[in-house]
């Protein structure tokens, strides 16, 4: 009775194979690279918070008694800068590896792409160049972390050593 019924084939979608087919199209992937930068836990006002704690400048105010306020957001977000997996930053953290991964996908898709070759050049630079000020972001506030330059081909393929930090700028 739901043969048919629960098969999806939705027309107003770009399929996989068409996003690197045209100009507009990689520029779009590109915009979505960007995207990823957006959000509160990203290059907006928690990370800048977080990255100024985690370069010991920061300024916590003092109570009326003298003491530094344990429960001011500043002071909340240095005792657990260090660490991806803490409410605080976790959120950060993930984000960094999606624009990450949107970066990798398009480079490997330029590949295939009819695209003018010229064209696909300076595509692949913005990509480069977007993963590399991700990589800085994790880098800076987290130290060594996994590096990641191609999509997973396997599940064993994503779980990936964290790497030196000077292996990752270079």
């Amino acid at each position: 009775g739901c043969e048919g019924f629960l098969t999806e084939n939705p027309e107003t979608m770009p399929s996989e194979s068409s996003m690197y087919n045209t100009e507009e199209s990689l520029e779009s992937s590109v915009r979505g690279i960007i995207g990823s930068f957006s959000g509160g836990s990203m290059y907006t006002h928690d990370m800048q918070e977080y990255m100024q704690t985690a370069s010991c400048l920061v300024f916590f105010p003092m109570g009326s008694t003298g003491t530094y306020n344990s429960n001011e957001r500043y002071y909340s977000s240095y005792r657990y800068a260090q660490s991806p997996t803490t409410a605080l930053n976790n959120e950060m953290y993930a984000n960094h590896y999606v624009g990450i991964s949107r970066c990798n996908k398009l480079i490997e898709g330029l590949d295939s792409s009819p695209v003018d070759a010229e064209y696909k050049k300076e595509i692949e630079a913005e990509a480069r160049f977007y993963r590399a000020v991700l990589y800085f972001g994790l880098v800076r506030f987290y130290g060594n972390v996994p590096l990641v330059t191609q999509m997973p081909k396997t599940a064993n393929d994503a779980d990936s050593p964290r790497r030196h930090y000077a292996e990752i700028y270079k």
